[in-house]
């Protein structure tokens, strides 16, 4: 279950409470502080628990974007800006460039980070759609991975869920993953 703990017209920033969280009592989320969630969840459990932070995140920003690959068949969905193609190569370009633009204008000096809503990428499940990408579009891997890196400096935030006992996520985004969640 999620619970949205600010109130998104009073308080910029937004917190979660996941629980139950499998690992056990509660975890709360605050994205603009905590960075990315990395959160390990019942592969049964997981499409679900995705699709409702989601929506949750929804209600804070027009900007979401969901990417699920249940049982190794990925179906790539997009909550927010329905003008982009439901593709997952073209979700990672366009959440790529979307982060790009927010970070050049803030390296420009023209914009800080709390000058944009923040964006969230949805992952469920990190390990499927890591597959995936690795063997369907390489480069999308790796877009992944600066997003994993560098995301947080555009107020963008990935929230990937997984079973971290899989074997098969690649050690270069783990480390983005866990030094950005900070």
């Amino acid at each position: 279950m999620l619970t949205e703990l600010d109130d998104p017209d009073t308080d910029p920033d937004i917190a979660v409470r996941i629980e139950p969280y499998d690992a056990g009592g509660t975890k709360t989320w605050h994205p603009q502080r905590d960075g990315h969630l990395l959160l390990d969840a019942d592969p049964a459990a997981s499409t679900h628990l995705a699709h409702t932070l989601a929506d949750t995140l929804s209600g804070h920003s027009p900007h979401v974007w969901i990417i699920t690959g249940p049982s190794r068949t990925p179906t790539f969905l997009i909550t927010a800006d329905a003008d982009t193609a439901p593709d997952p190569v073209d979700v990672m370009d366009f959440v790529w460039r979307f982060t790009t633009q927010r970070k050049t204008l803030i390296d420009n000096g023209q914009a800080t980070t709390r000058d944009f809503t923040p964006a969230y990428l949805v992952i469920d499940s990190l390990e499927d759609v890591v597959d995936t990408l690795r063997l369907t579009c390489l480069r999308s891997l790796q877009l992944l991975s600066v997003l994993a890196h560098r995301g947080h400096r555009a107020n963008v935030y990935l929230a990937a869920i997984t079973d971290l006992t899989a074997p098969r996520i690649c050690e270069d985004l783990w480390r983005d993953l866990e030094t950005t969640a900070r």
